[in-house]
Protein backbone atom coordinates (compact mmCIF):
# COMPACT_ATOMS: atom_id res chain seq x y z
CA UNK A 1 0.00 0.00 0.00
CA UNK A 2 1.53 3.05 -1.14
CA UNK A 3 0.51 6.39 1.39
CA UNK A 4 2.75 9.11 0.68
CA UNK A 5 4.78 9.32 -2.79
CA UNK A 6 6.83 12.07 -4.99
CA UNK A 7 7.73 14.31 -2.28
CA UNK A 8 11.29 15.49 -1.25
CA UNK A 9 11.87 14.14 2.37
CA UNK A 10 14.56 16.11 4.49
CA UNK A 11 13.93 13.62 7.30
CA UNK A 12 16.14 10.04 6.96
CA UNK A 13 14.09 7.45 5.14
CA UNK A 14 14.98 3.73 4.61
CA UNK A 15 13.84 1.35 1.87
CA UNK A 16 13.78 -2.16 3.81
CA UNK A 17 12.78 -5.41 1.87
CA UNK A 18 12.82 -9.00 2.65
CA UNK A 19 13.72 -11.45 0.33
CA UNK A 20 11.91 -14.63 1.09
CA UNK A 21 12.85 -17.88 1.40
CA UNK A 22 16.57 -18.76 0.05
CA UNK A 23 16.38 -14.99 -1.55
CA UNK A 24 13.72 -16.21 -4.13
CA UNK A 25 10.76 -14.35 -3.03
CA UNK A 26 8.37 -12.86 -2.54
CA UNK A 27 10.10 -9.58 -2.02
CA UNK A 28 8.13 -7.65 0.43
CA UNK A 29 9.06 -4.20 1.05
CA UNK A 30 8.18 -1.25 3.07
CA UNK A 31 9.86 2.53 3.46
CA UNK A 32 10.26 3.96 6.86
CA UNK A 33 10.94 7.68 8.02
CA UNK A 34 12.37 8.61 10.81
CA UNK A 35 10.65 12.07 11.72
CA UNK A 36 9.71 13.88 15.01
CA UNK A 37 11.17 10.86 17.37
CA UNK A 38 8.94 8.51 16.07
CA UNK A 39 8.88 6.16 12.98
CA UNK A 40 6.24 6.22 10.46
CA UNK A 41 5.59 3.62 7.79
CA UNK A 42 5.05 5.46 4.75
CA UNK A 43 4.34 2.36 2.27
CA UNK A 44 4.52 -0.85 2.30
CA UNK A 45 4.01 -3.44 -1.07
CA UNK A 46 5.24 -6.72 -2.58
CA UNK A 47 7.01 -6.73 -5.65
CA UNK A 48 4.73 -8.02 -8.74
CA UNK A 49 5.12 -11.79 -9.71
CA UNK A 50 8.11 -11.69 -12.42
CA UNK A 51 9.46 -8.32 -10.70
CA UNK A 52 13.39 -8.40 -10.30
CA UNK A 53 14.74 -7.10 -6.93
CA UNK A 54 16.39 -4.56 -8.99
CA UNK A 55 13.83 -3.40 -10.26
CA UNK A 56 11.48 -3.09 -6.94
CA UNK A 57 14.42 -1.52 -5.24
CA UNK A 58 14.69 1.09 -8.06
CA UNK A 59 11.19 2.16 -8.18
CA UNK A 60 10.87 2.60 -4.44
CA UNK A 61 13.67 4.62 -4.00
CA UNK A 62 13.20 6.78 -6.96
CA UNK A 63 9.71 7.71 -5.34
CA UNK A 64 11.29 8.09 -2.41
CA UNK A 65 13.65 10.86 -2.99
CA UNK A 66 15.06 12.26 -0.10
CA UNK A 67 17.26 15.70 0.21
CA UNK A 68 19.72 14.52 2.76
CA UNK A 69 20.80 11.10 0.06
CA UNK A 70 21.05 12.35 -3.34
CA UNK A 71 21.13 8.69 -4.51
CA UNK A 72 18.01 7.96 -2.49
CA UNK A 73 17.23 6.82 0.60
CA UNK A 74 19.56 3.76 1.85
CA UNK A 75 18.13 0.27 1.53
CA UNK A 76 18.70 -2.48 3.96
CA UNK A 77 18.05 -6.08 2.86
CA UNK A 78 16.83 -8.82 5.16
CA UNK A 79 18.52 -11.99 3.98
CA UNK A 80 17.11 -15.49 4.64
CA UNK A 81 18.26 -16.81 7.86
CA UNK A 82 18.12 -20.08 6.79
CA UNK A 83 21.58 -19.28 5.05
CA UNK A 84 23.22 -17.82 8.23
CA UNK A 85 24.85 -19.17 11.40
CA UNK A 86 24.38 -17.96 14.52
CA UNK A 87 26.62 -18.99 17.58
CA UNK A 88 26.85 -17.86 21.12
CA UNK A 89 30.74 -17.26 22.14
CA UNK A 90 31.61 -17.51 25.60
CA UNK A 91 35.04 -15.07 26.10
CA UNK A 92 36.97 -13.97 28.98
CA UNK A 93 36.87 -9.87 29.46
CA UNK A 94 39.26 -8.51 27.14
CA UNK A 95 39.65 -4.98 25.43
CA UNK A 96 38.24 -4.04 22.47
CA UNK A 97 41.24 -5.05 20.42
CA UNK A 98 41.71 -8.53 21.73
CA UNK A 99 38.41 -8.81 21.89
CA UNK A 100 37.81 -8.86 18.00
CA UNK A 101 40.77 -11.63 17.96
CA UNK A 102 39.28 -13.88 19.95
CA UNK A 103 35.94 -13.96 17.88
CA UNK A 104 37.60 -14.31 14.98
CA UNK A 105 39.31 -17.47 16.10
CA UNK A 106 36.43 -18.43 17.97
CA UNK A 107 34.86 -18.40 14.69
CA UNK A 108 37.21 -20.13 12.69
CA UNK A 109 37.14 -23.33 14.58
CA UNK A 110 33.64 -23.52 14.52
CA UNK A 111 32.92 -22.06 11.35
CA UNK A 112 32.58 -25.20 8.72
CA UNK A 113 34.20 -23.52 5.81
CA UNK A 114 37.39 -21.35 5.41
CA UNK A 115 36.80 -17.59 6.69
CA UNK A 116 37.95 -16.21 3.32
CA UNK A 117 34.62 -18.08 1.80
CA UNK A 118 32.57 -16.75 5.14
CA UNK A 119 31.39 -13.08 5.73
CA UNK A 120 30.73 -12.30 9.01
CA UNK A 121 29.07 -10.24 11.69
CA UNK A 122 28.65 -10.07 16.08
CA UNK A 123 28.00 -7.76 18.80
CA UNK A 124 28.90 -7.91 22.07
CA UNK A 125 26.83 -7.55 25.35
CA UNK A 126 27.83 -5.61 28.60
CA UNK A 127 30.74 -7.43 30.37
CA UNK A 128 29.95 -9.79 33.46
CA UNK A 129 32.64 -9.76 35.98
CA UNK A 130 34.41 -12.75 34.71
CA UNK A 131 33.43 -13.27 30.97
CA UNK A 132 31.94 -12.01 27.84
CA UNK A 133 29.18 -12.91 25.99
CA UNK A 134 29.13 -12.34 22.01
CA UNK A 135 26.29 -13.08 19.17
CA UNK A 136 27.50 -14.17 16.04
CA UNK A 137 26.38 -14.52 12.78
CA UNK A 138 28.17 -16.14 9.72
CA UNK A 139 27.08 -16.63 6.05
CA UNK A 140 29.06 -17.65 2.73
CA UNK A 141 29.99 -14.91 0.85
CA UNK A 142 28.54 -16.95 -2.54
CA UNK A 143 25.21 -15.75 -0.71
CA UNK A 144 25.89 -12.39 -0.14
CA UNK A 145 27.77 -12.36 -3.90
CA UNK A 146 24.08 -14.16 -5.55
CA UNK A 147 21.95 -11.28 -3.41
CA UNK A 148 24.42 -8.80 -5.22
CA UNK A 149 23.31 -9.89 -8.57
CA UNK A 150 20.14 -9.72 -7.45
CA UNK A 151 19.80 -6.44 -6.27
CA UNK A 152 22.27 -5.22 -9.25
CA UNK A 153 23.48 -1.54 -8.74
CA UNK A 154 21.23 -0.40 -6.14
CA UNK A 155 23.47 -2.21 -3.43
CA UNK A 156 22.12 -2.18 -0.10
CA UNK A 157 24.05 -0.31 2.75
CA UNK A 158 23.21 -2.82 5.41
CA UNK A 159 22.58 -6.98 4.98
CA UNK A 160 20.78 -8.51 8.20
CA UNK A 161 19.69 -11.84 9.06
CA UNK A 162 16.02 -11.88 8.85
CA UNK A 163 15.51 -13.45 11.69
CA UNK A 164 17.28 -10.28 14.11
CA UNK A 165 14.88 -8.38 12.04
CA UNK A 166 11.62 -10.65 13.37
CA UNK A 167 13.29 -10.30 17.04
CA UNK A 168 13.51 -6.63 16.44
CA UNK A 169 10.09 -6.20 15.39
CA UNK A 170 8.29 -8.75 17.98
CA UNK A 171 9.78 -5.21 20.65
CA UNK A 172 8.03 -2.71 18.67
CA UNK A 173 5.59 -4.18 16.63
CA UNK A 174 4.28 -7.00 19.01
CA UNK A 175 4.02 -5.42 21.77
CA UNK A 176 7.06 -7.67 23.03
CA UNK A 177 9.42 -6.55 25.99
CA UNK A 178 12.80 -7.17 26.94
CA UNK A 179 12.78 -10.35 28.78
CA UNK A 180 14.11 -13.83 27.06
CA UNK A 181 11.83 -14.79 25.04
CA UNK A 182 11.22 -18.22 22.27
CA UNK A 183 9.78 -16.70 19.36
CA UNK A 184 8.01 -19.66 16.63
CA UNK A 185 8.03 -18.01 12.74
CA UNK A 186 5.79 -20.43 11.05
CA UNK A 187 6.37 -20.74 7.09
CA UNK A 188 4.78 -22.66 4.63
CA UNK A 189 8.09 -24.63 4.49
CA UNK A 190 9.75 -24.50 7.42
CA UNK A 191 9.70 -22.79 10.93
CA UNK A 192 11.90 -20.16 12.30
CA UNK A 193 13.12 -20.16 16.31
CA UNK A 194 14.69 -17.15 17.57
CA UNK A 195 15.76 -16.76 21.38
CA UNK A 196 15.86 -13.15 22.47
CA UNK A 197 16.98 -11.78 25.47
CA UNK A 198 17.34 -7.25 26.28
CA UNK A 199 15.16 -7.11 23.04
CA UNK A 200 17.97 -8.84 21.24
CA UNK A 201 18.39 -12.19 19.35
CA UNK A 202 20.49 -14.19 20.51
CA UNK A 203 20.15 -17.65 18.95
CA UNK A 204 17.78 -19.16 15.99
CA UNK A 205 17.31 -22.28 14.01
CA UNK A 206 15.32 -23.74 11.24
CA UNK A 207 12.66 -26.33 11.90
CA UNK A 208 11.90 -27.86 8.42
CA UNK A 209 8.67 -28.30 9.02
CA UNK A 210 6.26 -25.65 7.99
CA UNK A 211 2.31 -24.88 7.87
CA UNK A 212 2.23 -26.74 4.86
CA UNK A 213 3.47 -29.75 6.83
CA UNK A 214 0.81 -29.48 9.69
CA UNK A 215 -1.71 -27.92 8.40
CA UNK A 216 -2.42 -28.84 4.61
CA UNK A 217 -4.10 -31.85 2.86
CA UNK A 218 -1.00 -33.45 3.41
CA UNK A 219 -0.43 -33.07 7.37
CA UNK A 220 0.08 -35.95 8.63
CA UNK A 221 0.61 -37.14 12.32
CA UNK A 222 4.55 -38.33 11.71
CA UNK A 223 4.88 -34.44 10.59
CA UNK A 224 3.19 -33.00 14.06
CA UNK A 225 5.24 -35.63 16.58
CA UNK A 226 8.96 -34.25 13.60
CA UNK A 227 7.74 -30.97 14.84
CA UNK A 228 7.07 -31.11 18.56
CA UNK A 229 10.10 -33.38 18.62
CA UNK A 230 12.10 -30.82 16.42
CA UNK A 231 11.03 -27.64 18.47
CA UNK A 232 11.81 -29.38 21.77
CA UNK A 233 15.15 -30.28 21.44
CA UNK A 234 16.01 -27.00 19.54
CA UNK A 235 15.06 -25.19 22.79
CA UNK A 236 16.98 -27.34 24.72
CA UNK A 237 19.74 -27.43 22.55
CA UNK A 238 19.97 -23.29 22.58
CA UNK A 239 19.94 -23.61 26.08
CA UNK A 240 16.61 -21.63 26.18
CA UNK A 241 14.51 -21.26 29.91
CA UNK A 242 11.38 -20.12 27.41
CA UNK A 243 9.52 -23.56 27.89
CA UNK A 244 9.77 -23.41 31.92
CA UNK A 245 9.20 -19.92 32.56
CA UNK A 246 6.04 -19.96 29.38
CA UNK A 247 7.79 -17.42 27.55
CA UNK A 248 7.31 -18.98 23.70
CA UNK A 249 5.66 -16.75 21.48
CA UNK A 250 4.26 -17.99 18.30
CA UNK A 251 3.97 -14.84 15.80
CA UNK A 252 1.09 -14.50 13.72
CA UNK A 253 -1.27 -12.52 11.82
CA UNK A 254 -4.19 -13.21 13.73
CA UNK A 255 -4.94 -15.16 18.15
CA UNK A 256 -6.56 -17.70 15.65
CA UNK A 257 -3.58 -18.67 13.38
CA UNK A 258 -1.93 -21.61 13.28
CA UNK A 259 -4.75 -23.71 15.99
CA UNK A 260 -3.51 -26.94 15.06
CA UNK A 261 0.12 -26.22 15.15
CA UNK A 262 -0.42 -25.03 18.90
CA UNK A 263 -2.94 -27.74 19.60
CA UNK A 264 0.21 -30.00 18.88
CA UNK A 265 2.62 -28.28 21.18
CA UNK A 266 0.19 -28.03 23.71
CA UNK A 267 -0.52 -31.48 24.08
CA UNK A 268 3.17 -32.17 24.37
CA UNK A 269 3.46 -29.20 27.06
CA UNK A 270 4.88 -26.82 25.51
CA UNK A 271 2.73 -23.59 26.43
CA UNK A 272 2.46 -21.33 23.52
CA UNK A 273 1.52 -17.40 23.43
CA UNK A 274 0.10 -15.70 20.42
CA UNK A 275 1.81 -12.58 19.26
CA UNK A 276 -0.49 -10.48 16.87
CA UNK A 277 0.88 -7.40 14.76
CA UNK A 278 -0.14 -3.91 16.71
CA UNK A 279 0.59 -0.64 15.16
CA UNK A 280 0.85 1.66 18.30
CA UNK A 281 4.61 1.24 18.38
CA UNK A 282 4.70 2.66 14.81
CA UNK A 283 3.17 5.61 12.62
CA UNK A 284 0.91 4.47 9.59
CA UNK A 285 1.01 7.27 6.96
CA UNK A 286 -2.77 8.48 6.31
CA UNK A 287 -3.97 7.07 9.45
CA UNK A 288 -4.79 3.82 11.34
CA UNK A 289 -4.48 0.40 9.04
CA UNK A 290 -5.09 -3.07 9.48
CA UNK A 291 -2.79 -4.10 11.79
CA UNK A 292 -2.85 -7.78 10.22
CA UNK A 293 -1.74 -7.05 6.65
CA UNK A 294 1.58 -5.14 8.04
CA UNK A 295 2.16 -9.27 9.37
CA UNK A 296 3.90 -10.35 5.92
CA UNK A 297 6.33 -7.34 6.37
CA UNK A 298 7.62 -8.08 9.97
CA UNK A 299 11.08 -8.49 8.28
CA UNK A 300 10.84 -5.91 6.40
CA UNK A 301 9.86 -3.28 9.45
CA UNK A 302 12.21 -5.13 11.82
CA UNK A 303 15.47 -4.38 8.96
CA UNK A 304 14.22 -0.75 8.28
CA UNK A 305 13.73 -0.44 12.30
CA UNK A 306 17.01 -1.76 13.35
CA UNK A 307 19.12 0.86 11.38
CA UNK A 308 16.67 4.03 12.00
CA UNK A 309 17.25 3.14 15.72
CA UNK A 310 20.65 2.61 14.95
CA UNK A 311 21.07 -0.60 16.88
CA UNK A 312 24.08 -1.24 18.76
CA UNK A 313 23.72 -4.85 17.98
CA UNK A 314 22.97 -4.80 14.60
CA UNK A 315 24.41 -7.82 12.75
CA UNK A 316 25.67 -6.25 9.16
CA UNK A 317 26.60 -9.19 7.29
CA UNK A 318 28.83 -6.96 4.52
CA UNK A 319 30.00 -4.35 7.48
CA UNK A 320 33.70 -4.24 7.35
CA UNK A 321 34.89 -6.51 10.38
CA UNK A 322 35.48 -4.31 13.84
CA UNK A 323 39.64 -3.06 13.40
CA UNK A 324 42.11 -3.35 16.10
CA UNK A 325 44.38 -0.31 16.54
CA UNK A 326 47.82 -0.50 14.58
CA UNK A 327 45.98 -2.24 11.45
CA UNK A 328 46.11 -6.54 13.08
CA UNK A 329 42.90 -6.66 12.27
CA UNK A 330 41.57 -5.95 8.98
CA UNK A 331 38.22 -6.20 6.59
CA UNK A 332 40.78 -8.76 4.38
CA UNK A 333 40.77 -10.88 7.37
CA UNK A 334 43.91 -11.34 9.43
CA UNK A 335 47.35 -13.53 8.18
CA UNK A 336 47.56 -16.63 10.73
CA UNK A 337 51.10 -16.46 11.82
CA UNK A 338 52.29 -20.00 13.70
CA UNK A 339 51.64 -20.95 17.33
CA UNK A 340 48.20 -20.41 18.63
CA UNK A 341 45.41 -22.91 19.40
CA UNK A 342 41.76 -22.09 19.85
CA UNK A 343 39.56 -24.07 21.92
CA UNK A 344 35.89 -24.38 21.97
CA UNK A 345 33.44 -26.50 22.97
CA UNK A 346 31.48 -28.45 20.61
CA UNK A 347 28.71 -31.06 21.75
CA UNK A 348 29.98 -31.16 24.83
CA UNK A 349 33.50 -32.36 24.44
CA UNK A 350 36.41 -29.68 24.08
CA UNK A 351 38.12 -29.79 20.19
CA UNK A 352 41.28 -27.76 20.14
CA UNK A 353 42.48 -26.40 16.93
CA UNK A 354 46.02 -24.81 16.36
CA UNK A 355 45.62 -21.89 14.92
CA UNK A 356 48.57 -18.98 14.20
CA UNK A 357 48.28 -15.00 14.80
CA UNK A 358 50.17 -12.19 12.98
CA UNK A 359 52.98 -11.00 14.63
CA UNK A 360 51.70 -7.58 15.69
CA UNK A 361 48.30 -9.39 17.10
CA UNK A 362 50.22 -11.78 18.98
CA UNK A 363 52.72 -8.91 20.61
CA UNK A 364 49.10 -6.89 21.06
CA UNK A 365 47.75 -10.19 23.16
CA UNK A 366 51.56 -10.79 25.11
CA UNK A 367 50.79 -7.58 26.78
CA UNK A 368 47.29 -8.45 27.69
CA UNK A 369 45.95 -10.03 30.70
CA UNK A 370 45.80 -12.89 27.91
CA UNK A 371 49.29 -13.44 27.94
CA UNK A 372 49.66 -16.31 29.91
CA UNK A 373 47.32 -17.95 27.87
CA UNK A 374 49.36 -17.50 24.76
CA UNK A 375 52.36 -18.36 26.42
CA UNK A 376 50.72 -21.85 26.89
CA UNK A 377 48.94 -22.00 23.52
CA UNK A 378 52.56 -21.61 21.98
CA UNK A 379 54.14 -24.62 24.20
CA UNK A 380 51.83 -26.56 21.83
CA UNK A 381 53.85 -28.18 19.03
CA UNK A 382 50.93 -30.72 17.81
CA UNK A 383 48.65 -29.11 15.76
CA UNK A 384 45.31 -30.98 14.97
CA UNK A 385 45.07 -30.60 11.37
CA UNK A 386 42.03 -33.10 11.05
CA UNK A 387 38.59 -31.82 11.17
CA UNK A 388 35.37 -33.69 11.28
CA UNK A 389 32.32 -32.59 8.83
CA UNK A 390 29.49 -32.36 11.24
CA UNK A 391 27.55 -31.47 8.34
CA UNK A 392 28.16 -34.69 6.43
CA UNK A 393 27.98 -36.98 9.10
CA UNK A 394 24.43 -35.39 10.05
CA UNK A 395 22.99 -35.77 6.23
CA UNK A 396 24.53 -39.23 6.32
CA UNK A 397 21.98 -40.11 9.06
CA UNK A 398 19.21 -38.32 8.17
CA UNK A 399 19.66 -40.20 4.76
CA UNK A 400 19.71 -43.63 6.77
CA UNK A 401 16.45 -43.01 8.83
CA UNK A 402 13.44 -44.71 7.95
CA UNK A 403 10.19 -42.45 8.27
CA UNK A 404 8.86 -42.38 12.10
CA UNK A 405 12.35 -42.86 13.54
CA UNK A 406 13.35 -39.63 15.73
CA UNK A 407 17.36 -39.09 16.43
CA UNK A 408 17.20 -38.22 20.34
CA UNK A 409 20.88 -37.66 21.45
CA UNK A 410 24.05 -37.51 19.60
CA UNK A 411 27.58 -38.00 21.17
CA UNK A 412 30.16 -37.04 18.58
CA UNK A 413 34.12 -36.89 20.20
CA UNK A 414 37.45 -37.61 19.10
CA UNK A 415 38.82 -40.42 19.37
CA UNK A 416 35.71 -42.52 20.02
CA UNK A 417 32.83 -43.72 18.75
CA UNK A 418 30.43 -42.04 17.56
CA UNK A 419 26.52 -42.44 19.67
CA UNK A 420 23.39 -41.72 18.72
CA UNK A 421 20.38 -42.45 20.88
CA UNK A 422 17.04 -43.12 18.80
CA UNK A 423 13.45 -44.14 18.97
CA UNK A 424 11.60 -46.28 16.78
CA UNK A 425 7.84 -47.87 15.91
CA UNK A 426 9.92 -51.30 15.60
CA UNK A 427 13.14 -53.13 15.66
CA UNK A 428 12.66 -54.06 12.43
CA UNK A 429 13.17 -50.23 11.72
CA UNK A 430 16.17 -50.33 13.83
CA UNK A 431 18.02 -53.31 11.85
CA UNK A 432 16.90 -50.89 8.76
CA UNK A 433 18.83 -47.96 9.83
CA UNK A 434 21.76 -49.93 10.76
CA UNK A 435 22.21 -51.52 7.43
CA UNK A 436 21.44 -48.36 5.58
CA UNK A 437 24.26 -46.32 7.64
CA UNK A 438 26.91 -48.79 7.41
CA UNK A 439 26.66 -48.94 3.38
CA UNK A 440 27.40 -44.82 3.76
CA UNK A 441 30.99 -44.06 2.40
CA UNK A 442 33.22 -43.07 5.85
CA UNK A 443 30.81 -45.01 8.20
CA UNK A 444 31.78 -48.34 9.14
CA UNK A 445 31.39 -50.48 12.20
CA UNK A 446 27.58 -49.79 12.91
CA UNK A 447 26.68 -51.76 15.93
CA UNK A 448 23.26 -51.74 18.24
CA UNK A 449 23.85 -51.85 21.29
CA UNK A 450 20.62 -52.46 22.27
CA UNK A 451 16.96 -52.43 22.05
CA UNK A 452 14.37 -51.80 24.83
CA UNK A 453 10.50 -50.99 24.63
CA UNK A 454 9.14 -47.98 26.06
CA UNK A 455 5.29 -49.17 27.30
CA UNK A 456 4.06 -45.63 27.86
CA UNK A 457 5.20 -44.21 24.28
CA UNK A 458 5.13 -47.68 22.43
CA UNK A 459 8.25 -46.78 21.37
CA UNK A 460 11.47 -49.13 21.09
CA UNK A 461 14.53 -47.03 22.18
CA UNK A 462 18.02 -48.10 20.95
CA UNK A 463 21.41 -46.65 20.88
CA UNK A 464 23.85 -47.23 17.94
CA UNK A 465 27.57 -46.31 17.52
CA UNK A 466 29.94 -46.30 14.62
CA UNK A 467 32.92 -44.98 13.22
CA UNK A 468 33.49 -42.06 10.85
CA UNK A 469 36.62 -41.94 8.54
CA UNK A 470 39.47 -41.77 10.93
CA UNK A 471 38.72 -38.80 12.94
CA UNK A 472 37.03 -41.45 15.74
CA UNK A 473 39.47 -43.85 15.89
CA UNK A 474 41.85 -43.46 18.30
CA UNK A 475 45.91 -43.06 17.29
Amino acid sequence: MNMEQGQNISSEVVVAVSTGPSAGGPYRATVLRREDGGVTLLEYRTADEGVSLSSFLSELRSRHRSGEAPGGPRVVVAVDSTAVAFYRLELPVVGPEQLAGLVRMQAEALLPLGLDEMAMAWYAEPAGPDRQICTLAAVRKQVLSELASRVGALGPSVVVPDCQALAHAWRICFGGDRDKAALLHVREADTRLILTEGGRLTQAATIDVGSGDLEGPEASGTSAELFVHDVRNALGRLDSDAMATGRVFLLAAAPSSHGSLVAYLERAGVSVRHAVPRTNGLRVAGGPDDAEALFPYAEAIGAGLLVLDDDPGLLNLIKPEPAAAGGGLTRALVRMGLALVAAVAMLGVWVFVAKSLDRAELERLKNSKLGALVAHYQTREQVYEERPDILDVLTKIKESTPDGMLVDSFVFQKGRPIQISLSARSREQVFQFEEKLASQSGISDVQILGSTLNTSTNQVQSKVTFHYLRYTRGK
